[in-house]
């Protein structure tokens, strides 16, 4: 009963991540960021900037950005109750 296992496990850890980014950020010249979506992973990725200036290594903006957008359209028909659909 004393003995603990380690057992294997995920861990999200965003202050991490995010310390990293910013530590990434001002050791290469041009960065790019690719988003699918939005929300708030693009708000993460975006606020590494504000971060290195804070940190006092001010940085450029990001130089380039990728925005992927999924939509779903529903083709089912409320009258017979199905439910089909397709991402775009």
């Amino acid at each position: 009963m004393g003995e603990q296992r380690k057992e294997e496990h995920l861990t999200i850890d965003s202050v991490r991540d995010f310390r990293e980014l910013t530590e990434i950020k001002p050791a290469v010249k041009d960065t790019g960021i690719v988003i699918v979506a939005g929300g708030v992973p693009k708000n993460f990725t975006q606020d590494v900037v504000v971060a290195t200036d804070i940190l006092g290594e001010a940085r450029p903006m990001h130089k380039y950005a990728i925005q992927f957008w999924a939509f779903l359209v529903n083709l089912s028909s409320p009258a017979f109750k199905m439910l089909s659909s397709i991402w775009v």
